[in-house]
């Protein structure tokens, strides 16, 4: 029977439902993974005022915690290989907690938010769960890159740094992004300055000898960059199983040149996808308990992004990631001389870890950017000036 067939029977066993004994969080959400199995996509929301003190993954007994950690890391492999999300709501005004550092594990390997909320906010939280739905269940990528390059994946379970990294995501919602981070070997990088110094030695002889071109500089660098610069190749494969039941595989390749000016990375760079690499990779140590190497990645790389912004979508956009870094860092120094509560700093990092594009992004690369593009220009600037005022630096 549908639950469109049986939401007054529902309405009426909830309302019948009252307080009495221990939390059996544990029992209850293994339970709940087994009922939800049998309808792939399907979605647990777990709300808790407290600790769970009585079964499996009881906090009140003398268990270790490394052996909640796991155990809690096991149901949430049981519930991304049944294709469910579980997310978790605690209750503001628990005295002990609800756990939240544990329990997120649960969430995080599905696809499921972590939060901490008034009782009056529930209903929005869960409308707001609701509204992102998942869109693809046994997620993998895949991210390989041609010889002289590497990747490096610190949202794996070890850091990886190879010239072909995988991740198996699982659930994937509407507002799922994930980065990685690459780079360059010492070698190709020497082989690209040396290809360049041979570029210019040989226009310079060019010169002398009176040849004349009408090609403007910058046209030149490109024609060099593209003809005789090395190159990389990138290739991502992502396989996953659609709404429909379906298996998918989806294969994007490009071949990029390997800048030479520095100047010109830093100018062409895209700031929300720095912004959010960031956020994800401090996120990831801070979770990890490495506080203050979290604080020092967010330093460095806000120092680059504060180089590197220029025009006015990468200053709004710097703009965005600061603010975001601001929340972030705020957390990790109480954290780090350990003034933070437990509960409050699981919700932020796991949040942070997931963080989606948009947070990032300028306006004018939004849908509603699309809908002001014929805004004055006056009014345009305006935006930037009042946008862009304000304190720019992490503390």
């Amino acid at each position: 029977q549908g639950i469109g067939d049986s939401s007054e029977r529902l309405k009426a066993k909830i309302q019948e439902l009252n307080e009495d004994g221990p939390t059996a969080l544990g029992p209850a959400l293994v339970i709940s993974i087994g009922l939800a199995s049998q309808r792939p996509r399907s979605e647990i929301i777990l709300c808790t005022d407290g600790l769970s003190n009585v079964g499996i993954g009881s906090f009140d007994q003398e268990v270790a915690l490394s052996i909640n950690q796991q155990l809690y890391k096991k149901i949430g492999a049981l519930a991304k290989q049944g294709e469910t999300t579980v997310s978790i709501i605690g209750i503001q005004g628990s005295e002990s907690g609800c756990g939240l550092p544990v329990l997120g594990q649960t969430a995080d390997q599905t696809g499921g938010t972590v939060s901490i909320l008034h009782p009056i906010e529930l209903l929005t939280q869960i409308m707001k769960i609701s509204q992102n739905p998942v869109v693809a269940t046994e997620t993998s990528v895949k991210i390989q890159v041609s010889k002289g390059g590497w990747i490096e994946s610190k949202g794996a379970e070890k850091e990886t740094k190879d010239s072909k990294v995988s991740r198996d995501i699982g659930n994937v919602t509407k507002d799922s992004d994930f980065t990685f981070h690459f780079g360059v070997d010492k070698e190709l990088l020497k082989k690209t300055g040396e290809t360049t110094a041979a570029t210019s030695k040989d226009n310079k002889g060019k010169k002398k000898e009176g040849t004349t071109t009408t090609t403007s500089p910058s046209s030149n660098n490109n024609n060099n960059s593209s003809s005789s610069s090395p190159t990389l190749i990138f290739q991502l494969q992502l396989n996953a199983t659609t709404q429909k039941g379906g298996r998918q595989l989806y294969t994007i390749t490009r071949k990029l040149p390997i800048a030479t000016s520095r100047d010109e990375v830093e100018t062409s760079c895209d700031i929300a996808i720095l912004g959010l690499n960031a956020i994800h990779s401090a996120a990831v140590l801070g979770l990890d308990g490495k506080y203050s190497e979290a604080r020092d990645h967010l330093r460095g790389v806000q120092r680059l992004i504060s180089k590197s912004a220029k025009t006015d979508v990468q200053m709004e956009e710097s703009a965005n990631f600061l603010e975001v870094a601001k929340e972030l860092d705020a957390h990790l120094s109480l954290a780090e001389i350990k003034r933070e509560d437990k509960d409050a700093l699981a919700k932020v990092l796991y949040r942070m870890k997931v963080a989606p594009i948009n947070l990032f992004l300028a306006g004018v690369r939004k849908e509603v950017g699309a809908r002001a593009a014929g805004a004055e220009e006056n009014l345009v600037k305006l935006y930037y000036d009042y946008k862009m005022s304000g304190d720019k630096n992490l503390k």
